[in-house]
């Protein structure tokens, strides 16, 4: 590619690592506001433009995708996730989308109904347990609680909600230390120097390896698998001709279901944890929900086939994704200079896009910090950008987990609305911590207290 001109975006003086490492998504949102659709900064050592429109975002992501690389700022991730889906460009990346494909199918995913309406219905019963002295219970552990089970039954043919106990605290440590990977000092130092950072790092990864190394053992022993799960598809197990070569190493294969098992159920988890925050912070919604679900469900659990019905469940879960996108940040390294929005991008630089801040457009959402679900109606929706709204990404490196996601929450939000009020604790406001995803929290615990409250059954 031939080199290009073009004049410098706009953008503020100095260095912005500072701010970035307070608090950035909200740092995205007031450099839009201030600066435009795209803006130059430094970050560190590092040249970022930030790019917030939908069609800018296009140009990276469904246009010049090839020119846009993972890059510097997931090589920390690679220490903790390994080679996965996440992580990787090219032909590595193929690889694995190949043999994850298939089990991510929509019309595969619908007949794993029964294992979230199962889940579910356990999240629902623990959280009633609660409901007779009203206990605060943290709401982002049940939420992980709740998509580690999905995750194992439906992906890994494994109970791996037995090991919610030990796997939370790891996920967490271990994701806190990665974003600590982000500062250039820190960067530089290989995973093998026996630093402190490095020491805990991994020890996180070792409790997460164990428990998939005897999944993977379990899938070697029992062969040949029809169904084909994501476990037996990564070892080349699956279908009625078997051979374990046309999967990947058993290294890669774990490096695989590692990133899908993080990814999967961290996101997913933070996002139903907000969506059941942000209903309890809402009566006036919650309520509307409620009527919804009692029409639809009876006194019954929610199920796939019932989806169609909840339409107000589903924009309450599209809104809560708008205001807390599950990943609040795509981060691509530029390879060949290019123009994007008329401002020259030159190669070695890297590009920020934030989904945390187009969700929060003004031109793109009207009063878009408001929690409102209707906004998702067919009318609302009508004119307004397609590539306005990305929880999941779009182009090729779409997540696969979207539609399980959607699934997930849909089935989770609608059955425990249908048989408990959730209350948030007074006096103990919520904010977010910005890590691989947009964790809820109340500062300074990890997670978020509620109380349940009963609700009465439809004909008890």
């Amino acid at each position: 590619m031939p080199h290009v001109t073009g004049p410098r975006a706009p953008g503020p003086r100095g260095n912005c690592f500072a701010g970035y490492q307070r608090d950035h998504p909200r740092m995205a949102v007031r450099l839009q506001r201030e600066y435009g659709d795209i803006v130059r900064m430094r970050i560190g050592p590092f040249l970022v433009h930030q790019i917030t429109h939908p069609e800018l975002i296009r140009h990276v992501l469904l246009d010049n995708p090839h020119n846009y690389r993972r890059g510097r700022f997931y090589e920390g991730f690679s220490a903790y996730f390994g080679r996965g889906l996440l992580t990787t460009d090219d032909e590595e990346w193929r690889r694995h989308r190949a043999v994850s494909q298939p089990v991510f199918h929509p019309s595969r995913i619908e007949e794993l109904g029964a294992s979230m309406t199962d889940a579910a219905t356990e999240l629902r019963d623990r959280m009633w347990k609660r409901t007779v002295r009203h206990e605060p219970f943290d709401l982002v552990a049940e939420s992980m609680r709740y998509t580690i089970a999905v995750l194992g039954r439906s992906l890994f043919s494994a109970d791996l909600g037995a090991h919610a106990s030990e796997v939370t605290p790891a996920v967490q440590t271990g994701l806190g230390l990665i974003m600590q990977r982000m500062n250039p000092a820190q960067r530089l130092l290989p995973t093998w120097v026996p630093t402190r950072h490095n020491r805990r790092l991994t020890a996180s990864r070792s409790v997460l390896d164990r428990i998939l190394d005897e999944v993977i053992d379990d899938h070697l022993r029992l062969g040949r698998t029809p169904d084909g799960d994501l476990v037996s598809h990564h070892l080349g197990l699956a279908g009625n001709r078997s051979d374990p070569r046309r999967g990947l190493t058993r290294h890669e294969a774990r490096d695989g279901l590692m990133t899908t098992f993080l990814a999967g159920h961290e996101t997913t988890g933070t996002s139903l944890a907000w969506t059941l925050y942000t209903l309890a912070m809402n009566p006036v919604v919650r309520r509307r929900l409620e009527d919804e679900v009692d029409a639809v469900l009876g006194d019954r659990p929610a199920t796939v086939a019932d989806l169609p019905r909840l339409e107000y469940t589903r924009m309450v879960v599209q809104e809560s994704l708008r205001l807390y996108p599950p990943i609040w940040l795509y981060p691509r390294d530029v390879v060949e200079d290019d123009v994007i929005g008329g401002y020259r991008l030159p190669a070695g630089s890297s590009v920020f896009m934030s989904p945390y801040a187009t969700h929060r457009h003004p031109d793109l959402w009207e009063n878009p910090e408001a929690f409102d679900p209707e906004r998702f109606t067919v009318e609302r929706s009508a004119g307004r950008p397609r590539h306005a709204y990305m929880p999941f990404g779009f182009g090729q490196r779409q997540c696969i987990g979207k539609h399980l996601a959607l699934l997930q929450l849909q089935i989770a939000v609608a059955t425990v609305a249908r048989s408990v009020h959730l209350h948030p604790v007074p006096g103990q406001p919520v904010t977010y911590r910005a890590r691989v995803s947009l964790r809820p929290q109340q500062a300074p615990m990890p997670g978020v207290l509620l109380t349940a409250h009963e609700r009465e059954l439809v004909g008890a």
